[in-house]
């Protein structure tokens, strides 16, 4: 997916991060699903401007992370759901 973004293919990115989501949920890899899920979401904020589908991602995400979820990973999480929200000119 990452090349696919240095291309500035990003429909095929998204593609790849779905079925990437897909398989980690799947195996329940939860930390892994959660940490795509944050990529999409970026993808679909900073590159689309498909924020309300962003927005879904970022929820998904922290479904994703649930109890087990790393510190680091809630870090990243925050981050990025506030890049979205100040794309979208919401952010404080």
């Amino acid at each position: 997916a990452d090349l696919a973004v240095k291309a500035g293919d990003y429909k095929q990115a998204e593609s790849t991060f779905l079925e990437a989501f897909a398989t980690a949920y799947e195996g329940r890899s939860h930390g892994v699903a959660a940490l795509v899920a944050m990529r999409l979401a970026y993808l679909l904020s900073s590159e689309l401007q498909r924020y309300t589908e962003a927005h879904r991602w970022l929820a998904i995400a922290r479904g994703a992370l649930g109890r087990e979820g790393d510190d680091e990973l809630r870090a990243e999480l925050s981050r990025v759901e506030a890049f979205a929200l100040a794309l979208e000119g919401r952010g404080k």
